[in-house]
C-alpha cells in the first residue's frame, strides 16, 4: 500500500508526464496552489472528490493513481517521448494524449505483472 507520501509523488509523476501546471490542477480542484504542493509532498489528503476531478481532468481511471511504481527510485519523466515529441511535428494537444496514453499502458502493464 502506499503511504501518503508516495501517494503524492505518485500525483505528482502523473501531472509532470501529462505537461499539467500546478495551477492548472489547482484550478480544477478548486483548490489553491499551496494545496497541491502539499498534496505532491504528502503533507496533504486528497478527498474522493478531488480524485474523480483529477481522474476526469487527466482522462485517466482512478487506479492509475494507486499503481506502485516498480522502482524504488523516484519516477523520470519518460524522455522517449520528450525527444519523440521535439523530432515530430506532434501539435501539444496530440503530445499530451500520447503521454496519457503512455501512462494508461504503463498502468495495465504493472497491474499484469504484480498480479501474475
Amino acid at each position: 500500500m502506499l503511504t501518503q507520501t508516495q501517494f503524492g509523488k505518485r500525483l505528482k509523476h502523473v501531472r509532470d508526464e501529462l505537461d499539467f501546471s500546478q495551477q492548472q490542477v489547482a484550478d480544477a480542484l478548486g483548490i489553491s496552489k499551496t494545496a497541491v504542493v502539499q498534496i505532491e509532498k504528502g503533507e496533504r489528503s486528497v478527498s474522493t472528490v478531488e480524485l474523480a476531478k483529477l481522474s476526469d481532468l487527466y482522462r485517466l481511471p482512478i487506479s492509475v493513481f494507486f499503481e506502485s511504481v516498480l522502482k524504488d527510485e523516484e519516477p523520470e519523466k519518460d524522455q522517449r517521448f520528450s525527444s519523440a515529441e521535439k523530432r515530430s511535428n506532434l501539435t501539444d494537444a496530440c503530445a499530451k494524449e500520447l503521454r496519457r496514453y503512455s501512462l494508461c499502458l504503463k498502468s495495465v502493464c504493472v497491474s499484469f505483472y504484480v498480479n501474475e
